[in-house]
């Protein structure tokens, strides 16, 4: 689980000239074109078809976001498989979700006035 964590910050910080694709699912149907490229029998292609780029600056600012999203104290919550929300589970399984508020944004701007 913390190497899956891991994966999606070192991915984005890759390059062609220093790839980081080592905590990214192997297979024919990786989420990452590396890999998959490498498990078809392919060629990798060049890294500036990703979508998002992450430089090592920004790498280096989230590193304490990501430790905190891999310790243990935060996994063990993972580890029972229970909803953060338990409220959404009981939604979904009842079919009844609240009503949200649709707002007539003309109505609204003429008490603005």
């Amino acid at each position: 689980m913390k190497s899956a964590i891991y994966a999606t910050l070192y991915h984005c910080s890759s390059t062609n000239a220093k790839p980081k694709h080592n905590k990214c699912p192997n297979g024919k149907i990786s989420w990452c074109f590396f890999k998959r490229a490498l498990a078809n029998e392919e060629s990798p292609e060049n890294h500036s078809v990703m979508k998002t780029k992450l430089t090592e600056e920004v790498v280096a600012k989230f590193i304490p976001v990501y430790q905190r999203l891999a310790s243990n104290e935060i996994l063990s919550r993972c580890t029972s498989g229970k909803n953060q929300n338990a409220n959404e589970s009981l939604q979904v399984l009842s079919g009844v979700t609240a009503q949200k508020k649709v707002s007539n944004q003309r109505k609204d701007w003429k008490y603005l006035l």
